[in-house]
C-alpha cells in the first residue's frame, strides 16, 4: 500500500471521483466509512425501571464526524400499561439530551400493551464531532406500571470524514 499526502485539496471530475470498495471488505480504521455496530438481541435485554433513563447498549468512538444511528426495542411482560417511550443517544452515560427533549427521540406515548408485546422503532440518526475517543449510548425511558419492561436493539456509527 502507497499513502500519498496531500497538501490541498482532492477534486473528484464530474464523471470520476474517488472509488469505493469492490467487494465486501470494510473500511480501514480512522477511514471514512469506518463502521461501528453493537447488538443487543431480544433474548438477552436490559431491565428496565419505570420511570428511569436506562442505557441499552453502547459504543466507543475514536476522534472523528461520525453519524450515529440506533433502533430500540421492548419487551413488554404481561400486561403493562404505558404511558410515555422515549429514547436517544448521547455521549452522557443514561442522559436525556436538552435537544431530544423537545425536538428529537420521542418514540410514543400512552396506551396499554397486552402479553409479551415487542415493538421496536429507530431512533433519528445524530452527528457527534469527537476531539478524542468517546463512547456513545443508547438510552430509553419508559414510563410504565404493571408487569416489566425489558429493552434491546442495535447502535451503529458510521465515519463521515
Amino acid at each position: 500500500m502507497v499513502d500519498i499526502v496531500f497538501n490541498g485539496s482532492v477534486t473528484p471530475s464530474q464523471t470520476g471521483g474517488i472509488i469505493a470498495t469492490t467487494t465486501n471488505n470494510d473500511a480501514d480504521a480512522g477511514s471514512v466509512g469506518e463502521y461501528v455496530e453493537d447488538v443487543l438481541n431480544f433474548d438477552a435485554p436490559v431491565a428496565i425501571t419505570s420511570n428511569s433513563n436506562t442505557d441499552i447498549l453502547s459504543i466507543s468512538l475514536t476522534a472523528g464526524d461520525w453519524d450515529v444511528s440506533a433502533m430500540v426495542g421492548f419487551n413488554f411482560a404481561g400486561t403493562t400499561n404505558v404511558t410515555n417511550i422515549i429514547s436517544w443517544v448521547s455521549s452522557t452515560s443514561a442522559t436525556l439530551p436538552l435537544a431530544y427533549q423537545t425536538t428529537r427521540g420521542f418514540i410514543a406515548s400512552g396506551g396499554e400493551v397486552n402479553s409479551s408485546g415487542i415493538a421496536s422503532y429507530p431512533i433519528n440518526t445524530r452527528r457527534f464531532s469527537l476531539s478524542g475517543t468517546t463512547t456513545i449510548y443508547m438510552s430509553a425511558r419508559v414510563s410504565f406500571s404493571v408487569s416489566t419492561v425489558t429493552g434491546f436493539g442495535s447502535l451503529s456509527a458510521r465515519r463521515v470524514r
